[in-house]
């Protein structure tokens, strides 16, 4: 009986560690093309203001 409760943890921690992954790289190049938009409309202002 605890080998069947033991295959249930170690399979719901390893879809944890996979969900968790997957959500960090999607944050992760979120926040990068946030990062690069915010560049270049400070890019564009400053020709503007040119």
């Amino acid at each position: 009986m605890w080998l069947i409760w033991l295959l249930a943890f170690a399979a719901l921690f390893i879809i944890g560690v996979v969900v968790f992954w997957i959500f960090s790289k999607i944050w992760i190049s979120i926040k990068r093309d946030e990062l690069k938009f915010q560049k270049e409309i400070k890019e564009v202002e400053e020709k503007v203001n040119a």
